[in-house]
């Protein structure tokens, strides 16, 4: 059987369509027929019959159910179809004359050539959604039939020129073209000319290489004479598209005046033109994250009147006295740089303004910061809250007793640790993972530290500095010259010390052997070779499935947490897939502190399909280069040998373990039976 789903939200009780068609109906030279249609489990009325899906015995007494049950209209309604390569959603499409239909997602539908005919009969659309179909080419009259549409989605396909029938579609808000690789960009200004309400252009991902291939578009948008009504563009998505931008483009923006919202983001820009966005008075987000930032950075924002979040993550800035923002900011996210310190108290003070900070929150996560300064400190009293989470903070020193201090006593900014008000946690070697604020030093000790500072360090230090030196360059050239015995040795160590850890840990700890953290779109490959590899096998490994195992009803997050708790190992399947999906990437951050928190090899991670180091977020990408994990050969096949490995990365099963010690067990008794 395929199903068809026909996920509709009707203006009753909401319920969820269902088609089952008869897969032997669809690849005979008969017509496509169905095996039941259900919504919900009470309004069943078409029984167990076989209906064809192109005729009239199937499509009426559908429209009866629509125009008796459920008040006449489908206001919104989803066709996924599953893995079938025939086209069963074309079959569909030309019979929802009449359902009032205003919100319509095709997911499945592999179309390369997007027809008239797929949308001929719902006039009412006014939300299209036909993203990852694979289309390449569109009809360009494709949109005459539903001139209504108010958003439009054909991200995620190959599509190289827009129709022209969209410009018909003078109602069109919301265009979202990202994904889109090979699509010609100046096709569209011309093909968008009469759109005059367009008001959020997404073009993420696409290769535009400069801000010149949209100039002509804005400024046809803002040509009097062709255009009324002027161009009120809110938003624009430039993010990944390979743009560069010099002091040539300072007066492009000029030409969207109404942008609220700026994506930047992820084109390896390492400087902007100061006021490049001059004329935005009304901005509110400007993402220039993943780039190449440098220290240096100038904006001047002084004439926007409310900029909400100025995002600078990801970048390589290191000092902040050298970042200028002219205007204020309500929020200013500096997370993932390298940002250590910095050694003035009014770095976020304004120029001239006495007390008044030019940004309110301020976001420090993942950068280079040891200690906290008394500079640093004082300058943070200005902000309204500063998150420093996942900073190498040193509690080993006496220096990290300034910052105690100044946690227990500021009242006015709020400090948080990664969006949470748990307490800052430690970097330093010794105190690594422990809350700051209850790390105890000796006083005493700190003191004496403090008085030998006033001596001249020379003639306290110097000797004993010179000694040590010495040692440390005799150790690194015997080291040097020992390198690899050294590193044997290590790898030895390291082996033995896990196979013991392995062979003595309590079997009652655990449920399963492995919780498999995979995308969905790498469901088949997990389901038809991974699981009957593992489980079937002479070790019958345990795997937690999530779609088997995971408690119904529960917090997807608990489930996940509770899940990694209760198996030995946490096993990635990473894919492009993998890293594109949000969940993915959550369950792998768990998994990565759970690292942290266990003194155990917890992680094994499979390389199933070739990943972009450029693409991979930060934590992945470390993973990756200081970690052994599998890369899967490529193309079908029994793959023996990586099996093997794999296995052996599992180590001994929960099975295996039970029949070993049982056997011991059954050997203690017979020996004490014979004594």
């Amino acid at each position: 059987m395929i199903e068809v789903r026909l996920e509709a939200s009707f203006n009753s009780s909401q319920p969820t369509a269902s088609v089952t068609l008869d897969e032997s109906c669809l690849t005979r030279k008969g017509p496509p027929c169905t095996t039941s249609l259900e919504i919900t489990a009470e309004m069943n009325i078409l029984g167990d019959g076989k209906f064809d899906i192109s005729s009239e015995d199937f499509w009426t007494p559908l429209r009866n159910l629509i125009r008796n049950r459920l008040n006449g209209r489908i206001r919104l309604l989803h066709l996924v179809q599953g893995s079938s390569k025939l086209d069963i959603i074309s079959e569909i499409l030309p019979n929802l004359h009449g359902f009032g239909i205003e919100d319509l997602m095709l997911v499945g539908a592999h179309w390369s050539h997007l027809q008239r005919k797929h949308l001929r009969n719902i006039p009412a659309l006014k939300a299209l959604n036909l993203s990852g179909n694979g289309i390449t080419t569109i009809e360009n009259n494709v949109f005459e039939s539903t001139p209504n549409i108010e958003r439009l989605d054909l991200s995620k396909n190959r599509i190289e020129y827009l129709p022209d029938s969209i410009s018909s579609l003078r109602k069109l808000e919301v265009l979202d073209l990202s994904r889109n690789p090979q699509l010609h960009v100046e096709n569209i200004s011309s093909k968008l000319k009469s759109v005059i309400n367009l008001s959020w252009l997404n073009l993420s991902k696409v290769p535009l290489k400069s801000l010149e291939t949209l100039r002509y578009f804005a400024q046809y948008k803002n040509d009097t004479e062709h255009n009324k009504i002027p161009f009120q563009l809110l938003g624009i998505n430039l993010s990944g598209c390979d743009i560069t931008i010099s002091e040539d483009d300072v007066t492009f923006f000029d030409l969207m005046p109404s942008l609220m919202h700026i994506d930047l983001s992820r084109n390896h820009l390492s400087t902007l033109p100061p006021n490049i966005f001059r004329s935005q008075k009304n901005l509110k987000s400007l993402n220039l994250a993943s780039n190449v930032l440098i220290n240096g950075f100038r904006l001047e924002t002084a004439e926007i009147q409310g900029l909400n979040l100025l995002d600078l993550s990801n970048n390589k800035l290191s000092n902040l006295e050298s970042i200028y923002i002219s205007g204020t900011v309500e929020e200013i996210n500096l997370s993932e740089n390298a940002v250590s310190e910095w050694s003035k108290n009014d770095v976020f003070l304004k120029a001239g303004g006495y007390n008044q900070s030019w940004v309110k929150r301020l976001n420090l996560t993942y950068n280079a910061i040891t200690t906290i300064s008394e500079y640093m400190s004082n300058s943070l009293l200005f902000l309204d809250s500063v998150d420093l989470g996942q900073n190498p903070l040193n509690c080993d020193t006496c220096e990290i007793q300034p910052l105690q201090r100044w946690l227990r006593q500021q009242k006015n900014t709020k400090i948080f640790n990664l969006g949470t008000t748990d307490n800052l946690i430690c970097g330093g070697s010794r105190s690594k993972r422990r809350e700051i604020i209850n790390v105890s030093l000796n006083s005493t000790w700190c003191l004496s530290v403090a008085a030998e500072d006033k001596f001249d360090p020379v003639l306290v230090t110097g000797l004993p500095l010179t000694v040590v030196m010495a040692l440390i360059l005799l150790t690194a050239i015997a080291m040097y010259g020992y390198r690899f015995e050294i590193a044997y040795v290590r790898h030895l160590i390291n082996i033995r010390r896990q196979r013991h850890l392995r062979e003595n840990e309590p079997i009652g700890q655990y449920h399963y052997d492995a919780f498999v953290s995979y995308s969905v779109a790498d469901r088949d490959w997990v389901i038809k070779e991974l699981q009957p590899q593992l489980e079937e096998g002479p070790e019958k490994y345990h795997l937690c499935l999530h779609e088997r195992d995971f408690v119904l009803g529960s917090i997807i997050a608990n489930n996940i947490v509770d899940c990694m708790r209760n198996s030995r190992i946490t096993l990635v399947i990473l894919s492009p897939h993998f890293v594109r999906s949000q969940w993915c990437r959550w369950e792998l951050e768990v998994a990565n502190h759970k690292l942290f928190e266990d003194d155990r090899e917890f992680l094994v991670l499979v390389e199933l399909g070739r990943l972009d180091r450029r693409e991979l977020p930060q934590h992945l990408s470390y993973l990756l280069d200081t970690r052994t994990y599998l890369e899967w050969p490529e193309g079908p096949g029994p793959h023996p040998g990586a099996w093997r490995r794999l296995k052996y990365a599992l180590g001994e099963s929960l099975y295996q373990k039970r029949a070993r010690r049982q056997a011991n067990q059954d050997d203690s008794k017979l020996a004490r039976s014979c004594d």
